[in-house]
């Protein structure tokens, strides 16, 4: 690609949060929401043909983005048992003419849910246990809707 066809993303962040310890600092909390404007974004055309292409710059389109959600955190930092429970809620979408008719569309970054766990267990100095949990829904994935055959 020329560097004519590549710009540079820019983005409008915004956020909101509220922080709060509890207990001389043993529990940490924090809630905070955020909104992402992202400007000048590329994507390939529907049904781009991107094997073979000298000019794959042809089969790309500009349009925007945005990025919202709402992200919850505690956290115990003392104490036998400690760790901390994380939980997103988010949404990134694509809008790009001549894709999608023109809709908004969940981009490869949108996933709605993400929550993390990590609990430990310290039952002395030199002994700890520790148990992780990941769960996170989302990364669509496109089903093949055909198929093509090249002569060699």
């Amino acid at each position: 690609l020329s560097n004519q066809y590549i710009k540079p993303q820019r983005a409008h962040n915004f956020s909101l949060g509220y922080f709060r310890n509890f207990k001389e600092n043993v529990w940490e909390t924090s809630l905070e929401a955020y909104y992402r404007n992202i400007d000048q974004l590329t994507d390939f055309k529907d049904f781009a043909q991107l094997t073979a292409n000298p000019n794959i710059e042809t089969e790309l389109l500009d349009g925007t983005g945005k990025a919202y959600g709402l992200e919850l955190s505690i956290k115990k930092n003392r104490g036998t048992i400690n760790g901390f429970l994380s939980y997103t809620l988010s949404r990134t979408e694509l809008q790009v003419e001549g894709i999608n008719k023109g809709d908004w569309y969940p981009s490869n970054f949108d996933k709605p849910h993400d929550l993390s766990l990590v609990l430990n267990y310290n039952p002395n100095q030199r002994h700890t246990v520790t148990m992780n949990f990941n769960y996170g829904s989302g990364r669509p994935a496109t089903p093949p809707l055909g198929n093509y055959e090249t002569e060699t």
